[in-house]
């Protein structure tokens, strides 16, 4: 953009908005220009002329509403990313549109320099790498497609999910009649094996089949290469290639994965943040009520003071003792004001309002607990009753008026963990225990238990709820990334998935779940006290550095 400016095409109805994000951007980002449309169609035939290097998009525009604005857009400029204005804080509008093709999304009452720029370079940065990887899927399916050895792709039921034109010609079966097939031969074994083809006219090859297991549309599949076994030297070349370019693939999907993950995450504490303000409004409430009653009592004292300081002046000055009565009247004012209950008060004022002090400075400290910005990213000894209180206290917002909690915390030993991460996990099942009592839509409040107690080789904690039963079948998926018994719009599928990645893989602990009619669903997570010697030793390490340093 050194030699020309870059255009963005703003395309919202209100004027109010679209006046403020035109100014913002002529002036933070000098290097762009802003065209605007009040209407999709007049936006797309835009589009159409090409020119755009980015779009600002309102969902709600008088000839086109909700997703599929951003669906229509998409179709128009494939290569231009889009991000979504939205009024609406719902995390499932902003999922739904990332899912039809935009790249970010920003709330209109968000509208800042910083916000704006970070959208959109971040939405500019996003689309490189979804063309990048499109077109490293379509170079693959080429090399594939070229590659002179029989290239299939099989389910673990045997039916043909893919097949290239080499694999097809050892068949002699077209395409279509190859694809859902059952493939006959084997797809497991270290070894290769040789195996023989009844191709068309009753010509046989001689081939060596290796397969080799991958991910396919999110499942799990076998890439299977038939090999003429006389071109043996050239094709070993061309399937090394074809596994460096699958493998490539598989990476950036790992990547956009960790994305989406990334996501659930700020989702999660954007919830956080509106429980916390919740939780802080009422005792700084009743502190402000009080200090303006005390500030009206002390009105009061002035007035008698002032009081008090006319009549001495007229002691002072006057040579008449008629001044009897107009001491009783400033005592009968004394008596009618209350002043007595009113110093009395005063002290209770006080009192209450630091308590209220004293409230607001422990959710904040909780929540300084609970997320552990402090140690994100390292390994503490923790003790996770610490993290159940911080967490409880945050998610009061949620169990307050759907379930009682009832808590039995033993004594237990540290645990070596990231304490974010932990108390992430207990945040995840604790609320949803609360919204799965709620949804059972009775009057009568639930009950989720919290139980804690050291076993052999660590500690374990049980939250349980007596919400409806999770089914058999529900059960064998419940940690599956995106799966959800929520209506759609109302959760990810990925606060478990998370939580058990958590505990498993990064913990090396184990998370299992029960439910059953009688004692209700009931989460269980087992952590090691300690998992290795050598974290221990190397984080008095590096205490022992930091204080030769600070020293």
């Amino acid at each position: 953009m050194d030699d020309e400016k870059g255009k963005i095409l703003l395309i919202e109805d209100s004027s109010v908005d679209s006046l403020l994000i035109s100014e913002v951007l002529a002036k933070e980002l000098p290097g762009f220009d802003v065209e605007s449309a009040d209407r999709l169609d007049t936006g797309l035939r835009r589009l159409s002329e090409g020119g755009i290097a980015i779009v600002m998009l309102d969902l709600h525009l008088p000839d086109s509403n909700g997703i599929e604005t951003v669906v229509k857009v998409r179709a128009q400029a494939p290569e231009v990313p889009i991000v979504v204005l939205t009024s609406v804080a719902v995390e499932s509008v902003a999922l739904q549109a990332m899912q039809a093709g935009a790249q970010d999304y920003i709330l209109k009452d968000n509208l800042h320099a910083d916000t704006l720029s970070h959208a959109i370079f971040h939405s500019i940065k996003r689309i490189e790498v979804e063309l990048a990887l499109r077109a490293s899927e379509t170079h693959f399916r080429k090399l594939i497609e070229k590659n002179t050895d029989g290239i299939l792709v099989v389910d673990p039921k045997g039916v043909v999910q893919f097949s290239n034109p080499a694999a097809e010609n050892m068949f002699g079966i077209r395409s279509e009649r190859l694809l859902g097939t059952m493939f006959g031969f084997p797809l497991t074994g270290e070894e290769p094996t040789d195996i023989k083809i009844l191709g068309r006219q009753g010509i046989t090859t001689n081939a060596e089949i290796r397969s080799v297991e991958i991910e396919w549309g999110g499942d799990t599949a076998y890439l299977t290469s038939l090999r003429d076994i006389t071109e043996r030297k050239q094709a070993e070349e061309a399937a090394r290639l074809a596994y460096n370019e699958l493998e490539k693939a598989h990476l950036e999907l790992k990547e956009m994965h960790s994305q989406m993950v990334q996501h659930e995450k700020l989702a999660s504490i954007g919830q956080l943040a509106a429980g916390v303000a919740h939780e802080m409004n009422t005792p700084l409430g009743f502190v402000a009520s009080n200090f303006q009653t005390l500030g009206r009592y002390m009105l009061t004292i002035r007035e008698a003071l002032e009081m008090y300081s006319y009549l001495l002046s007229k002691i002072e000055t006057s040579e008449h003792s008629d001044l009897k009565k107009e001491a009783g009247d400033i005592r009968v004012f004394q008596e009618a004001a209350k002043m007595d209950f009113i110093l009395e008060d005063v002290h209770l004022l006080f009192k209450d309002s630091e308590e209220g002090f004293e409230r607001v400075t422990s959710i904040i400290e909780n929540l300084r607990d609970f997320s552990r910005v402090d140690q994100a990213k390292d390994l503490a000894e923790y003790d996770i009753n610490e993290g159940i209180r911080s967490t409880l206290v945050l998610a009061r917002n949620e169990t307050r008026y759907r379930a009682e909690v009832k808590t039995d915390l033993s004594e237990l030993p540290p645990v070596t963990c990231v304490p974010g991460q932990i108390n992430q996990v207990f945040l995840n099942i604790i609320v949803n225990a609360a919204q799965a009592i709620s949804s059972q839509e009775t009057d009568e409040k639930g009950t989720i238990s919290i139980k804690t107690r050291a076993i052999e080789d660590g500690v374990m904690c049980e939250i349980s709820n007596n919400g409806p039963v999770i089914r058999e079948e529900i059960l064998t998926k419940i940690f599956d990334p995106f799966f959800t018994t929520k209506p759609q719009g109302k959760g990810t599928g990925l606060g478990l998935s998370i939580s058990y990645d958590i505990i498993v893989n990064k913990h090396h602990g184990n998370f299992c779940v029960e439910s059953t009619a009688e004692n209700g669903t009931k989460f269980i997570i087992r952590l090691p006290a300690c998992r290795d010697e050598s974290i221990r030793e190397a984080k008095n390490e590096n205490r022992l550095a930091a204080g030769t340093i600070h020293s």
